[in-house]
């Protein structure tokens, strides 16, 4: 291995955004590689970004013998071969969210990079942001709640809503990838795992409330994804929780948890741009109060991309919000790649690894299974 950790990285939107930024804000990382499927574009990305190689086969940039890690932010449906060939290949992976299109995909993945002993993450940047690091170090290392008893999380955004322009097409298909649930709910319940353990039952409704769309050419196109949710959860812990999510929700804030325990309670809001407030109090208190955040910064100063493909910014809700978040985001995954970095070196597992993204599919797959049946669905913790 050469004295830097060389990336390649697959994928030309969220990945020159903010893996790009974030790994080049680390100086044990060098990105050395491009990959897309569009020759034009790459060449380009690898100009305007100063990177010598380019690659228009995720094969051959997998198996180049001088790069060491693989980082992988395509669309939903590719993440499974990419990221399983890779692994093969030996090289460590980051790879973005949701892990894969289903839970096979997930536990395949994760067994084969425990056989090859590559190190892997997956990208829900979002448990490093200040507030949520002071929350993990609160509930989880402090055991501020106690027992926990209730959780209710709302996460609502206004993507999706008619009056707004369509995201691109594979958003809305189910056997692209698509759908609410994996597309940010998977971050809503990455960010309860991460908090309050395993969830052991799953009963939920899980709606799409229009089934016609309109692109941005005026054709009008199927939908056949979820686009509001409301999944009851019951907790390995006992606790119980409720997480409604919807991308319809116009004018809508952003996220609001309120977990309660036999300690203490919490209360946390995040708006549209990851602006973020934390409330607590304990038993001995009459309210709440505030909770600063986490003063955790990366090690080095970080450096923002400048340019956004047009295409790129219309998924993420407009240019306006990629650039108001995008500091954010960035700082977030580089304290991520900061912590992947310390996993290959050590050789420890760094979370969340393939086995949570793993377990985060088998709750969204239950949740769909249980809108068929109306049956509350175990979960297996067989592996």
């Amino acid at each position: 291995m050469s004295e830097k950790l060389r990336v390649g990285i697959i994928g030309l939107g969220w990945g020159l955004s903010v893996h790009l930024p974030a790994l080049r804000s680390i100086p044990e990382f060098e990105v050395v590689a491009l990959c897309s499927r569009t020759r034009e574009k790459v060449e380009q990305a690898a100009l305007e970004n100063n990177i010598p190689r380019i690659y228009t086969d995720y094969q051959e940039i997998i198996e180049a013998k001088d790069i060491d890690i693989i980082s992988i932010a395509t669309p939903v449906q590719s993440h499974y071969p990419i990221a399983l060939a890779a692994v093969r290949q030996g090289k460590h992976v980051i790879c973005e969210k949701p892990l894969s299109l289903n839970e096979t995909e997930a536990k395949n993945l994760y067994l084969a990079a425990k056989e090859t002993g590559v190190s892997h993450v997956v990208c829900h940047e979002m448990r490093w942001i200040p507030e949520r690091l002071a929350l993990k170090e609160l509930i989880v290392k402090e055991d501020y709640l106690g027992d926990p008893y209730f959780i209710q999380l709302s996460d609502t955004v206004p993507f999706w809503h008619p009056s707004k322009p369509t995201q691109h097409e594979w958003l809305y298909k189910e056997n692209m990838g698509g759908g609410y649930l994996l597309a940010l709910v998977s971050h809503d319940i990455d960010f309860l795992h991460s908090l309050f353990g395993d969830i052991a039952a799953v009963n939920a409704q899980v709606v799409t409330s229009i089934r016609k769309r309109t692109n941005s050419k005026g054709e009008e196109f199927e939908q056949d994804t979820d686009d509001t949710s409301i999944l009851n959860l019951r907790f390995k812990n006992g606790a119980v929780g409720v997480l409604s999510s919807s991308s319809m929700a116009l004018h809508a804030p952003r996220l609001r948890l309120e977990a309660y325990g036999s300690k203490g309670s919490v209360i946390y809001t995040m708006d549209n741009l990851w602006n973020s407030r934390i409330e607590i109090g304990n038993v001995e208190e009459s309210g709440l109060h505030q909770l600063e955040p986490s003063i955790r910064q990366p090690q080095n100063p970080i450096t923002l991309t400048a340019k956004f493909d047009a295409d790129f910014a219309r998924m993420q809700g407009g240019l306006d919000r990629i650039k108001a978040t995008n500091e954010k985001a960035v700082r977030a995954m580089t304290l991520l790649c900061e912590d992947f970095l310390e996993s290959i070196r050590n050789q420890t597992p760094i979370h969340p690894s393939f086995l949570d993204g793993m377990k985060i599919q088998q709750i969204i797959e239950a949740a769909k299974e249980s809108e068929k049946t109306g049956q509350w669905i175990e979960i297996s913790s067989s592996i």
